[in-house]
Parts: C-alpha cells; sequence; structure tokens
C-alpha cells in the first residue's frame, strides 16, 4: 500500500553571499546547468517519491518561483483532489508582523494547516540549496525500518570543502554509530578528520511529530524556519541519519554557485547528477536547436537551444536564446538567458546575468578567486 507523504520546502536560505544574482530571486529560483534551476533538484526528488501535497515557504518575493512551477504540474502536483502545490511568500515580513503585533502564535499556522489539509502521515521537509539527486523513496524505507521519530540525510564531505563555513550543520555519532547531537564546524576545525558528517537539509518524520516540534517552539518563543526548527530540536527526538553517497553542491555563495555549475563540465558529475534512477524534472521550453557557424569553436562546453555561436567557447555554460558574436572569446563563463554578446569580445571567469548586452570589443575578465558578475539587463559597453 502507498504511503501518503507530504513535503515542505525551504526557501528562506541566507542569500547575500550571492548577490547580485539573488537581488530579486531567492537562492532556488538560480538557473542551473543551461535549462534548469535550483528548485528543480528539491522538486524533482519529492515527484519521483510520489508526493502529492508540497508547501513552499519563501523568504521575500515569490514571482520567479511562481513563474517557473506555475500549477506544478510537471512534478505532478497538479491535481486539487490529491493535493496540490502551495506557496506562501513574504515568510520574513510575516514573522517580523506577528511578533510585533503580539500574534505569535500564528507564526505557524499555515505549516499546520497545510499539514493537516494534506491527509499524509509522513512529510519531507527540505532546504532548496543543495543540488542534489536524492532517491526519497529509500529514504522513507530507511526511516520506517529504523523506527525513529527523525531521519536526517547527511553525506562525509571533505574538510577542505566545509573550512571556513562555520555554522556547517555537523553530525556526531557515538561509539556505536548511532547519532549523538549535531554541532557547528567551527568547534571541529581543529580535528584531524579528513570528512566530516554535514547535514544536507533534508529530514523525514511523521506529520504528528512536525506538529509536536511547531508546539514546542510556540512554547519556548523560538520562531524559525522549519527545516532550521527542527535543529533547533533535534537532540530531543530518536534520530537516524541516511547517508547519502551522490553528487552534491551546495549553493552558497557566487563561488559555489559558480564551481556546481562549472563541475557538470566532467562527465562523471554530469551522469550522476542527471543519469541516475531518477529523472531530473524541469519546466519544458520548446525551441530550436543551436546554431554553430562555421567559424565557431566550441569546447568543454554546454548549451541549451535557440543559441547563436559564431564565436569561441571554451569551459563554459550557455543558457537559452544566447548570442555570441565573431571573432569572441568566452572561457569559464557562465551566460544566462538572453545574453547577447559582441564581435571581438574577450570574457573569462564571469557571470553575465539575463539579458545583459556586451558591446563589439569589450573586455570582462576575472579570475578563479574573483569571479566578476554582470547584473541582469546591463549593457556593457567597450
Amino acid at each position: 500500500m502507498k504511503i501518503k507523504s507530504c513535503a515542505i520546502l525551504n526557501l528562506t536560505e541566507q542569500k547575500d553571499a550571492l548577490k547580485p544574482l539573488t537581488s530579486k530571486r531567492p537562492i532556488a529560483a538560480l538557473p542551473f546547468a543551461c535549462r534548469y534551476r535550483i528548485i528543480d533538484f528539491a522538486l524533482s526528488n519529492i515527484a519521483n517519491a510520489g508526493v502529492e501535497s508540497c508547501a513552499m515557504f519563501i523568504s521575500e518575493s515569490g514571482r520567479s518561483i511562481y513563474d517557473h512551477i506555475r500549477s506544478g504540474k510537471y512534478w505532478g502536483l497538479d491535481l486539487a483532489s490529491a493535493g496540490g502545490i502551495f506557496t506562501f511568500s513574504q515568510q520574513n515580513w510575516r514573522r517580523e508582523y506577528d511578533l510585533s503585533h503580539g500574534n505569535e502564535y500564528e507564526i505557524y499556522e499555515d505549516h499546520q494547516l497545510f499539514l493537516s489539509k494534506s491527509n499524509a502521515e509522513y512529510v519531507f521537509v527540505l532546504g532548496t540549496q543543495i543540488v542534489a539527486n536524492v532517491d526519497l523513496t529509500a529514504v522513507l524505507q530507511f526511516h520506517e525500518e529504523n523506527k525513529k521519530e527523525l531521519t536526517v540525510v547527511y553525506q562525509n564531505i571533505e574538510q577542505k570543502q566545509i573550512v571556513g563555513k562555520l555554522n556547517e550543520p555537523v553530525l556526531v555519532f557515538d561509539e556505536g554509530g548511532n547519532f549523538s547531537h549535531i554541532t557547528q564546524h567551527e568547534k571541529l576545525e581543529t580535528s584531524d578528520q579528513d570528512r566530516f558528517p554535514v547535514s544536507l537539509n533534508m529530514f523525514v518524520l511523521t506529520v504528528d511529530t512536525l506538529n509536536q516540534i511547531f508546539e514546542w517552539g510556540y512554547r519556548d518563543h523560538v520562531y524559525l524556519d522549519t527545516d532550521q526548527l527542527i535543529l533547533n530540536y533535534i537532540e530531543e527526538l530518536e534520530v537516524s541519519a541516511y547517508e547519502f553517497t551522490g553528487y552534491i553542491a551546495n549553493v552558497d555563495s557566487i563561488e559555489a554557485y559558480f564551481k556546481a555549475n562549472m563541475s557538470l563540465l566532467e562527465k562523471g558529475k554530469f551522469d550522476a547528477l542527471f543519469h541516475g534512477a531518477n529523472t531530473v524534472i524541469t519546466k519544458p521550453k520548446n525551441g530550436v536547436p543551436t546554431y554553430y557557424d562555421k567559424d565557431s569553436l566550441v569546447h568543454t562546453s554546454q548549451l541549451a537551444t535557440e543559441c547563436i555561436i559564431s564565436g569561441q567557447l571554451t569551459n563554459s555554460l550557455c543558457s537559452r536564446r544566447v548570442k555570441v558574436g565573431k571573432g569572441s572569446t568566452v572561457d569559464h563563463t557562465i551566460l544566462l538567458q538572453g545574453v547577447t554578446v559582441g564581435e571581438n569580445v574577450q570574457l573569462s571567469y564571469c557571470i553575465l546575468d539575463k539579458q545583459v548586452v556586451v558591446d563589439d570589443g569589450a573586455v570582462i575578465e576575472g579570475s578563479p578567486e574573483n569571479i566578476v558578475i554582470v547584473p541582469k539587463g546591463q549593457h556593457v559597453s567597450a
């Protein structure tokens, strides 16, 4: 018998480190790998697990997310009789308003109402800045077999990948290999461990248990996003830990976003993310194939449809409707939708947001340590 489940997605991660790319969009709405958005991975994970109801809590405006997901039909979330997709934007403003007007006992009201109407037994709670293709059906099965109140998904991450990320939530296990508690990486920096078990901000628990956590929050006057609330009370619960060993990228900075996109130019990593057992689903857009001029040269790059390439691309990614003029060289660069690059332009180690226009002869040069960002709609003169 199919177990009914629902999902809560938190589009509430701190996005300042990704500005100006996130000035008017949440991290989850960032374009990724030429034709996807980061939200596609969380939505695909829950869709492949048969989830029928999903609530998305968005810290600020959700316009870019609404435009992408629409009714949620591509992820099987458009059947009103079975559930649906529900969006709650301006969560930061809502929390501040409720606290300042004495309405603190309404802060988790939308969460609990959604859980009640879902008629689900289990709920998946996910953040949306982790790019990963996770089999949540296997996670749920693991959760049921271990008979604990909460299962947290983690991966053993190389220490060099989390150096400087002082608040990274690290799982601590006892001598028997059982979950003990969660700490921050800053408290373990003197350790000689090569890897640390880091939470991927993915959880499964019963709806009843999550409602109990909300009540604890009210009792203790703790008002956090759902994933952070779970971490706050994790030591009050019986916890099992599920290790995920596949490809992940934690998109928490410009450098991380750039490296994650570039990593998919490696066939092994691309296959690990997109050619696993589960399909990564996105909103389809039909378009003509990309055109390559006879003088163009493309090496180790990815391109979406409707591009016109007359110059040279190396180690770069192009979203839909990108144009690169004759004599231009584009190296280690991400060109988002609708970018127009003129003739004899030089681009290296940069990200050009949507609808950027670069005039003939312009030069934009960054470095691996200093990725240059050109914000959406800017016009770059020579």
